[in-house]
């Protein structure tokens, strides 16, 4: 049977490790590799390393962020002109 420990979890994502032991408990030395998984529990990749899973689930994470259109063209400078008073009459 295989056993997930949360290590990381972030903007509905979790980062878990793997193991396949008697005994449920985490134990660093008994982890067989890790996995990226949604809060509802759906793998969606398992890697090799802590590193490589975290990655991954940053990755995730960013492709998810909007594209705003004020940030697609540079911003304009506004006018440093100092104002002027207008004289009334």
């Amino acid at each position: 049977m295989e056993y997930r420990h949360t290590l990381l979890q972030k903007n509905g994502y979790q980062v878990v490790a793997l193991t396949r032991d008697a005994d449920p408990a985490y134990a660093p030395d008994e982890v067989i590799g890790y996995a990226v998984v949604t809060d509802s529990g759906a793998k969606l990749r398992e890697e090799a390393s802590l590193e490589q899973a975290r990655l991954y689930m940053e990755q995730l994470i960013e492709d998810e962020q909007p594209i705003r259109a004020d940030d697609a063209r540079p911003r304009r400078r506004k006018s440093v002109r100092p104002k002027t008073a207008r004289l009334i009459r």
